[in-house]
């Protein structure tokens, strides 16, 4: 069987469950980044392979257990860029089917937003975004930007403004500061470029990440001083030491200061002083280059 769809209504059994809850940290997650394979090898192809994967989404797991090939959009504008989903609909007889999705975008970048073809109703019918794909001809490469949600947190939502509050995003490294939790959200973007000469999609210039985190109740000794805390970032991610910048959120910033100290690809020293022990929030945002591997 090529196919396996289960999370409807008398589909799930205790294994299934299982799987399905063990991928389920957020509304859409992938196993593995979406890249596909040009059919043919050219720069201009008429199909896309994907290899096998898992994917869930709002609430139902897919699995394909060989590869899926869909022809390129239908009568597809040179320029022109398309968003592929997988299309998962509810009922009697559930599919998921990857389906694509027009956009009226001949830009050099992808879109700032979801067309409005995109169906968002689960339980109904739900649109999981799984690339962009910009339409070539003749010697100029066609272009893929993937938009897979890991389980890691990593997702590609730079080209494709995701909803937050839709992708429920609440997965991310902690950092405890003054015994109370704050959480990175992250963003980042992937644009890959199909090489005949290689039969690979390869990274189109250097991409970065930006992670942002808003640490709530930050303490310095009573009576004033300095205090450090260690901050992780979502493992050893980044290429070469990222930058970092802090703003502390008060209406008497002459009486503190705050900054970054022994920065790695993993994380940091938080430097915090405040001439008191007043509780302070600071917002901290990360920028730097991603590792490949």
């Amino acid at each position: 069987m090529a196919q396996t769809i289960f999370g409807t209504q008398g589909t799930v059994s205790e294994a299934q469950w299982a799987e399905l809850m063990s991928l389920s940290t957020q509304k859409y997650v992938r196993d593995s980044i979406a890249l596909p394979t040009m059919l043919p090898n050219t720069s201009a192809p008429t199909s896309l392979r994907f290899p096998p994967f898992k994917s869930v989404g709002a609430g139902v797991l897919v699995k394909e257990d060989t590869n899926v090939t869909i022809n390129t959009p239908s009568g597809a504008v040179v320029g022109r860029w398309y968003l592929l989903v997988l299309r998962r609909t509810w009922g009697l007889s559930p599919t998921a089917t990857l389906t694509w999705i027009a956009t009226t975008s001949s830009a050099a970048t992808p879109p700032t937003a979801f067309p409005a073809g995109r169906q968002v109703i689960p339980g109904v019918t739900d649109d999981e975004p799984v690339g962009w794909y910009q339409h070539r001809a003749g010697g100029s490469p066609a272009v893929w930007v993937s938009l897979s949600a890991l389980a890691d947190g990593v997702v590609n939502d730079r080209a494709a403004l995701w909803d937050g509050a839709e992708q429920g995003f609440t997965h991310a490294r902690v950092l405890r500061a003054a015994d109370v939790e704050s959480q990175w959200t992250l963003g980042m973007s992937e644009f890959f470029i199909w090489n005949p000469a290689t039969s690979k999609w390869e990274p189109r210039g250097t991409d970065t990440i930006t992670m942002h985190m808003s640490i709530i109740g930050l303490q310095a000794p009573v009576g004033g001083g300095v205090i450090i805390r260690p901050v992780d970032f979502f493992g050893d991610i980044f290429e070469v030491p990222p930058m970092v910048t802090m703003t502390p959120i008060t209406t008497v910033p002459q009486n503190m200061s705050c900054g970054a100290m022994n920065i790695t690809t993993s994380g940091f020293d938080l430097m915090f002083y405040r001439t008191s022990n007043t509780d302070t929030n600071v917002r901290v945002m990360v920028t730097g280059i991603p590792k490949r591997s």
